[in-house]
């Protein structure tokens, strides 16, 4: 199950990341980061490194989203949002992206405006989290 919301994690990540045409420095950094603290093997986490490089294939990624459950949609969703903040702002092409993914996992369309307020309250926390625990953002 851990294998799998790396997987899935990963390639979320990164297709927000290459969602712009390039994965910026501090992108590198965060996923870098998601893969050091992720508790999945070495070979996968080197399996997954590749992305850095080369985006996933979209329609690959919507597929296997479409098969995850609930919760791990929207964890994922969430942490992909951040992904997209790393570089200080929320492009045009990251929100579609997400917004994809989020419709691929079987959210309705009507419910997809929401994500909007959802990823604002979670980037809020998170910069409160940061500031508790020192933690560079």
């Amino acid at each position: 199950m851990i294998q799998d919301f790396t997987r899935i994690q990963s390639l979320a990540l990164s297709l927000v990341a290459w969602a712009d045409g390039s994965f910026c420095e501090k992108e590198q950094i965060q996923y870098k980061d998601f893969l050091e603290c992720s508790p999945s093997s070495d070979s996968l986490k080197t399996d997954l490194a590749k992305y850095m490089k080369t985006p996933p294939v979209k329609n690959n990624v919507f597929k296997e989203f479409s098969e995850c459950p609930k919760e791990i949609v929207a964890t994922v969703l969430k942490n992909a949002y951040l992904m997209a903040m790393a570089n200080g702002r929320f492009d045009k092409e990251e929100k579609d992206i997400l917004n994809e993914l989020a419709f691929a996992s079987g959210v309705a369309q009507n419910k997809i405006e929401k994500l909007g307020e959802m990823f604002d309250l979670y980037h809020k926390a998170y910069k409160i989290e940061c500031q508790i625990f020192e933690l560079e953002d």
